[in-house]
Formats: C-alpha cells, structure tokens, sequence
C-alpha cells in the first residue's frame, strides 16, 4: 500500500511539472498577443492624433510606407536612404514612439515624416526633391 502511495504521489508530481509549463507558456503567449493588439491600438491613436495636429490630408498620391519597405526601395534609388537617415537622426536624437510614419509621393517628389516624441510633442517634418536628385527639408513644425 505505502509502495502504491509513493509511486501514485510520484506520478502526481511528475504530470504537475509537465502541465504546468504548458500552462505557463500558454498564458505568455496569450499576454504577449494582448500586448500586441494593445499596442497596435496605440500606435493607430497615435498615428491619428500627429495627423490631426497638421490637419494633413494626403491624397492617393502619396502612400504609407515603413522603414523596412523604404530600405528596400533605396536599393533602387540611393537618394531615399536620406530619408531614411533623416527618420533615424529624429528618433536616435529626439526619441520616437515606435517608428515614426513616413508618407513617399509616388513619384519620389516630396515625403512626409510624422513621428510622436517620448516628450508628447507631435513632429512633421517635410522633404522635398531638388533637381539634382538630393532630398531637403523644407518645412520642420513640431507641436
């Protein structure tokens, strides 16, 4: 009987070790998917919230794009890395929340760059294409 006992508690204990970091994983995951909507949420309120400071209104000649696909597309026109390294000098120097929204007109004419700094201040920033293919900021405003 005791031997029954012992082994019975043995096997108790056994599939508590193996269920409880089932359980334990789960729940992370389940948190960190959470955190993840949460924060996309924010993300969208903040994008909304530096849109509305400059009531900027950008029409279908201009698309969204982010650092990733900016990086791809300098690969085939070296001049939008100054765009990306203006976006970088922002948030290194500034601080960002997230990564700031970068808006490319569709003939790489102008972009826009809307960030929200760790301060609240809400920043647009404004490039412009010279003739000589070098992008330059025309218009800084932060709110």
């Amino acid at each position: 009987m005791k031997k029954n006992k012992l082994l019975l508690h043995c096997v108790l204990v056994f599939s508590f070790f193996l269920i409880f970091p089932k359980n334990s994983f789960a729940f992370s995951l389940e948190k960190a998917r959470s955190l993840e909507v949460q924060y996309d949420v924010l993300k969208e309120k903040v994008h909304e919230d530096v849109k509305i400071t400059y009531k900027l209104k950008l029409d279908e000649s201009f698309k969204e794009v982010d650092i990733v696909d900016l990086g791809l597309l300098a690969k085939e026109d070296s001049s939008l890395f100054q765009i990306l390294d203006v976006s970088n000098h922002l948030c290194k120097n500034y601080g960002c929340f997230g990564k700031p929204f970068i808006y490319l007109h569709k003939k790489n004419e102008e972009s826009y760059i809307l960030a929200k700094q760790y301060d609240g201040k809400n920043v647009l920033i404004k490039l412009e294409r010279d003739e000589e293919g070098i992008w330059k900021i025309t218009n800084t405003q932060k709110k």
